[in-house]
């Protein structure tokens, strides 16, 4: 690979690295579950074993420890205090990532500029950078994702399949449902590469094999290592009676084979035709995703997000133009063809509109749409990236031509730096960040009071990550909006709730209700809670000693 094309990778890498840790130097805790991420790993650290106790709010943390395990490692091989551990170990790692998917893009084109254009799109696309900046599971099990893509394109070299075993058990004790989608791409993706073959070649088999065998594993793991997450996610999932949906991948499996077989009876090309594509005709095709888009997006800003009661602002308009970015995976969909290994990112995409599709229907918890943009912006990079060059043929003929589309290019990518972290008013209410001065009002509290405390989601996690204080907001809500002191009282009775919390950020919109936008704060309720006594009082951060009566 040329010395320029190393130069823009690192530039990339660097890049990716810089935007991923930038809230990570503003915030002391980033990501609304940060708190529970702090909290298990110092459980880790100080026991020296697996720790299975679920002391937080989610279901099944601890039986996937591998964030938990490694930033601990970190943090006692250092000495690096385990807040700054966690922090920043998943984030960094997890920026890594572009140097993968230049590899895959590699890998499937062997074009190095296509490559270059696929990991710089998916350096710095918004949705991947701010989901991938937090310090939780899927940020390091996203990485993790992408070797196991990776090394399931490979599976040539034989000297693989012991990283694939490393690959597959470091994902499973890591991350559930990028577990999932890692299989789920390599069903898809083996199936329709065994399809588009007029005979079966011996790596779709051996890509058979892995994913029989994988998933096999994974599938004790859930049963019999995980048993809150088998209560809770596989038992009647998706409808499905007990726990018989454990039997849909050798369904699938079956499937898949019988009709690959059933398929070669009949002659089929899948022909490269791209020498008479017309510029035209590709423009048009991009206008068809730009305005779906579009609809999604001005549809979550004015009803809610699919599949959520959450509403953005109308701020996150200014994010439009990085649409036009995303759009160059459509010219991608003819010069695909010449590429021996393009089945597999048409089985990728595939996989990606059915589970959007499936989300939508079903409002399946772990399958809402917000939770698969990551997903599936991974085949959307890779052609992304070779679209960019296709489109580049297609229409830069002249020097003039080729300078201004580069512009536009660097322009539209350099576009998603500053709107990477949308204002909490363009999130639709949801700030994620926990500043220095409620992060020490949050570490006093837990340590100073012998009662819960109701604050909202943000605040509990940072409250609980060093405290283990027992937390409200997830059934509190009359605490925050009433409609009256009595029912407040009720709520804040039936928590054993003596403390009431609050900094700027949750007056403006106190995250307690999950899927659903936050909401201000009642402000009678707010006046009657300034009333009582105050027993702690810092920069925008203030707690309250809640009466035990209203008359008190």
């Amino acid at each position: 690979m040329k010395r320029s094309y190393r130069c823009a990778l690192a530039l990339i890498l660097f890049t990716a690295i810089a935007i991923r840790t930038l809230p990570l130097f503003r915030y002391e805790l980033w990501g609304l579950d940060a708190g529970e991420y702090v909290y298990y790993t110092i459980q880790w650290t100080e026991t020296g074993q697996w720790y299975r106790s679920i002391d937080g709010w989610a279901s099944a943390y601890p039986f996937f420890p591998g964030l938990f395990i490694i930033s601990s490692s970190a943090s006692m091989l250092t000495g690096m205090d385990v807040l700054y551990s966690v922090n920043f170990f998943s984030p960094i790692i997890g920026a890594f990532g572009v140097l993968v998917i230049f590899l895959i893009t590699h890998k499937i084109t062997s074009e190095p500029k296509m490559s270059l254009f696929a990991s710089g799109f998916f350096g710095v696309i918004i949705p991947l950078v701010y989901n991938h900046s937090q310090p939780k599971p899927e940020t390091l099990a996203f990485f993790i994702m992408l070797l196991f893509l990776l090394l399931c394109l490979m599976v040539e070299k034989r000297k693989v399949f012991i990283l694939l075993g490393i690959i597959l058990l470091s994902i499973t004790i890591t991350h559930h449902l990028t577990t999932f989608y890692a299989f789920a791409f390599l069903l898809t993706g083996t199936f329709f590469s065994d399809l588009f073959r007029s005979e079966r070649r011996p790596e779709d088999v051996r890509r058979w094999k892995i994913f029989t065998i994988g998933i096999t594993i994974v599938l004790f793991y859930w049963l019999f290592a995980a048993p809150p997450f088998r209560e809770t996610r596989i038992y009647q999932a998706l409808g499905f009676p007990g726990y018989s949906i454990v039997l849909l991948p050798y369904i699938a499996v079956v499937f898949g084979l019988l009709i690959t077989r059933f398929r070669r009876r009949y002659e089929f090309l899948f022909r490269p035709d791209f020498e008479n594509e017309k510029l035209t005709t590709t423009l048009l095709l991009m206008i068809i995703p730009l305005i779906i888009s579009l609809f999604f997006i001005i549809w979550s800003v004015f009803v809610n997000i699919p599949g959520t009661d959450t509403r953005l602002g109308v701020e996150i308009l200014i994010i439009v133009p990085i649409l036009l970015l995303g759009l160059l995976a459509v010219p991608s969909y003819r010069i695909i063809r010449i590429f021996r290994d393009s089945p597999h990112v048409i089985g990728w995409i595939s996989l990606g509109l059915i589970t959007l599709i499936l989300g939508v229907v079903t409002g399946h918890s772990s399958l809402y749409p917000v939770r698969q943009i990551a997903f599936i912006l991974v085949p959307i990079s890779l052609c992304a990236g070779i679209g960019a060059v296709r489109f580049f043929d297609l229409t830069c003929h002249t020097k003039k031509r080729t300078t201004v589309y580069m512009i536009l290019i660097i322009f539209m990518m350099a576009w998603n730096l500053p709107f990477a972290y949308p204002s909490q008013e363009a999130a639709g209410g949801y700030m994620e960040g926990i500043e220095r001065p409620s992060f020490q009002a949050s570490a006093w509290a837990a340590h100073s009071s012998e009662h819960n405390i109701a604050t909202d989601q943000r605040l509990s996690a940072s409250i609980f990550s060093y405290g283990k204080t027992e937390v409200t907001w997830t059934d509190g809500e009359s605490i925050f909006f009433g409609p009256t002191k009595d029912d407040a009282l009720s709520d804040i009775h039936e928590f054993n709730a003596r403390y009431f919390m609050f900094d700027q950020v949750m007056l403006k919109g106190a995250a307690v209700i999950p899927e659903r936008s936050p909401e201000p704060v009642d402000p009678e309720l707010l006046l009657w809670y300034r009333s009582q006594q105050v027993i702690y009082r810092g920069d925008d951060v203030e707690i309250y000693l809640l009466p035990t009566s209203c008359t008190e």
